[in-house]
């Protein structure tokens, strides 16, 4: 599993520096508390997040849900 992490963070370095490279404001990024990728499209001029996938609100929402996991499973009943 942490080998596959690591395959998967030289991927997403090797994507963005072909983004940056090709002129493009794309970027992908690991999100660590969910395991996943995120892409983000950034204006270069001024920073601000144009599109991000998945959603923003998304990705909170599953930070909510794997936190609340994390109490449930934790506590005894």
């Amino acid at each position: 599993m942490e080998r596959m992490k690591q395959n998967l963070e030289v991927t997403i370095g090797r994507l963005n520096e072909q983004m940056r490279d090709g002129g493009r404001n794309v970027t992908f990024a690991m999100d660590e508390a969910l395991g996943r990728p995120i892409v983000v499209v950034r204006n270069e001029d001024t920073g601000e997040v144009i599109r991000q996938i998945p959603n923003e609100a998304v990705v909170k929402v599953a930070h909510n849900i794997e936190a609340l996991k994390g109490l449930l499973l934790n506590k005894k009943i």
